[in-house]
């Protein structure tokens, strides 16, 4: 069970460094502890939940991150939707990596705030899993709050997802 307790750090840690690289925005996995000013971040919250994970993954971004971004038209978005955004897709990556352990992870439309909402929401938070990434421009922070059945991860190997870029018709 304590092996399960890395695989989903390891996946979530995966999934975030690639995901800012498609905004070639560098950041790297550190183990030291944030310390976040939150007036200088925006944070996106997204809920999910399958068989044996409930929670919330919370995305903080330190605001000065947006001017890293290298992507042409990108920054005609607002931090707040940019954050949103990130949040959205970093939760499809995890519910993609996680379908090869058997779980079906279900996601909600995420949101984003900053400001005082931002540290309201902040101190109500105990995540049982807290992930620091260094940039240039401050500490990402990525928070996982809920409850997990680690047993319930069950490597299969199998993918039955899409690939990034297909085209889904609903």
């Amino acid at each position: 069970m304590s092996d399960n307790r890395v695989v989903l750090k390891t996946i979530i840690q995966g999934a975030t460094v690639e995901l800012f690289q498609v905004y070639a925005v560098a950041l790297a996995p550190v183990s030291a502890s944030p310390t976040v000013n939150l007036e200088r971040y925006v944070g996106g919250y997204g809920n999910f939940s399958s068989s044996g994970l409930n929670g919330t993954l919370s995305l903080l971004v330190p605001k000065d991150a947006y001017a890293l971004i290298k992507i042409e038209g990108l920054r005609l978005y607002s931090v707040l939707d940019w954050t949103r955004e990130l949040t959205n897709q970093l939760l499809g990556r995890i519910k993609n990596r996680l379908s090869q352990y058997q779980v079906i992870l279900r996601t909600d439309i995420p949101s984003a705030t900053e400001g005082k909402a931002l540290e309201l929401r902040q101190g109500k938070l105990n995540p049982i899993l807290n992930l620091v990434f260094r940039t240039i421009r401050g500490d990402v922070v990525v928070a996982l709050t809920g409850t997990v059945d680690y047993s319930k991860l069950t490597y299969n190997g199998a993918l039955t997802h899409a690939s990034e870029g297909d085209i889904i018709l609903f």
